[in-house]
């Protein structure tokens, strides 16, 4: 169970992860009950099944993603970010910009050659001028032009 900073609780139910808001915590076991025999029944029932339709897919993939990352950087670091230092921080936040600069640039390089080679491809009928095309785009491609 985790306490997120506004107050809502990450929690685990039946395999699946939650999210309980404040509201549904004080309704649940601060408000007075009603006096029938299946209240307790019925209102666990209810805030269980509101609780599944609130897990956003997306957030709970980023957050499986986060935790393996987590733990990939423990083994490698053999430290947590908590323990980390303000200058490793930075260090590492750099390292990983610079990675994702690199991905970025070669992403668009690709969607360049794509494009490129489609072009030949709609332009040109004879396959040795287009296997000449493609392959000198392929080698500014490599060369980083």
């Amino acid at each position: 169970m985790t306490v997120t900073s506004d107050g809502q609780l990450i929690v685990e139910i039946d395999g699946r992860t939650r999210l309980i808001s404040k509201e549904q915590i004080i309704k649940a076991f601060v408000e007075p009950k009603a006096a029938c025999a299946n209240y307790d029944r019925d209102t666990q029932d209810m805030l269980t099944q509101k609780l599944v339709n609130e897990v956003d897919p997306i957030v709970e993939a980023v957050r499986t993603k986060l935790l393996d990352r987590s733990q990939v950087g423990i083994k490698k670091y053999g430290t947590t970010i908590w323990d980390n230092t303000d200058e490793n921080y930075i260090k590492h936040l750099q390292d990983e910009l610079l990675d994702g600069a690199n991905y970025c640039e070669q992403k668009l390089r690709l969607g360049e050659f794509t494009a490129k080679v489609a072009k030949i491809m709609d332009t040109e009928t004879n396959y040795y001028v287009i296997g000449e095309l493609i392959s000198k785009e392929y080698n500014k491609l490599k060369d980083g032009n």
